[in-house]
């Protein structure tokens, strides 16, 4: 049977407020667009795919709009972080 750590409701308020990383044994989800349960035997992607809609100018992101970052990312408070990122949508 699979088993999924529970996460509460101030643990995932974190999550995708604040931080930027997912908590350990969690990932990205693009579905979801979350932090989400891995289960057991499965493992995060390496890596997720972001397309950035940038504040002024695509070339100030310095990505072209698209970025990869590692999927323990939350790319929602990465890109709350960026001066230049005014959208982000990722996909696994």
């Amino acid at each position: 049977m699979e088993k999924f750590i529970p996460l509460t409701k101030a643990e995932m308020k974190k999550v995708t407020g604040g931080g930027g990383i997912c908590p350990e044994g969690l990932c990205w989800n693009a579905n979801t667009q979350t932090c989400d349960f891995i289960f057991e035997g499965e493992q995060c992607p390496d890596t997720i795919t972001c397309i950035i809609v940038a504040k002024t100018s695509p070339s100030d992101c310095g990505t072209g709009g698209y970025i990869t970052m590692p999927a323990t990312q939350d790319p929602y408070a990465w890109c709350a972080a960026q001066p230049c990122c005014g959208e982000i949508t990722c996909f696994n």
